[in-house]
């Protein structure tokens, strides 16, 4: 995925927030479904904690589930992370790198400081999607951001890595 963040350089994003133009929040379907995801963050002591209760239950019920995973809580919990990985019920996705919003310029939210260029955007997609590749051979198909913010650049920009965003 090679393309120049120069297009971004001088962008002024308007949107900020979980309902950003490009990041999907439903799919077609007719039948009865849901989509279940769940965020493993990492980063603290309980952030990178680990639901043995919820998964277990999820494994014994045969519900599948696309599970977030920052390169935080992948470093916190690699062999929890490889035997998630090897189970098929589980949809590994990428959760950034840094757990950062996505921002061109820096917005922040929560209290989290936003990647601040187009640069550091494709660097907290890249870096875990090449580490979560490293792991398990397969480069994630979605992300989303730390705290789920974007702003419409930083949006096209993990489209243009090639990632559909939730």
């Amino acid at each position: 995925f090679f393309f120049s963040l120069s297009l971004f350089a001088a962008s002024n994003p308007i949107q900020w927030g979980e309902n950003t133009s490009g990041v999907s929040y439903g799919f077609e379907t007719n039948k009865k479904e849901i989509a279940l995801t769940m965020d493993a963050c990492g980063g603290s002591d309980k952030s990178s904690q680990y639901d043995s209760k919820l998964i277990n239950y999820l494994i014994e019920h045969k519900i599948q589930a696309t599970l977030f995973i920052n390169a935080r809580w992948i470093d916190s919990n690699p062999d929890i992370f490889k035997t998630l990985a090897n189970n098929p019920l589980f949809e590994i996705a990428n959760h950034g790198t840094a757990h950062k919003p996505l921002s061109v310029n820096g917005k922040s939210i929560y209290n989290i400081s936003g990647t601040s260029s187009p640069e550091e955007v494709a660097q907290e997609i890249e870096g875990n999607n090449q580490k979560i590749l490293k792991l398990t051979g397969k480069r994630p198909l979605f992300f989303r951001s730390g705290t789920a913010y974007y702003d419409e650049e930083a949006v096209k920009i993990a489209m243009q890595h090639g990632m559909e965003l939730l």
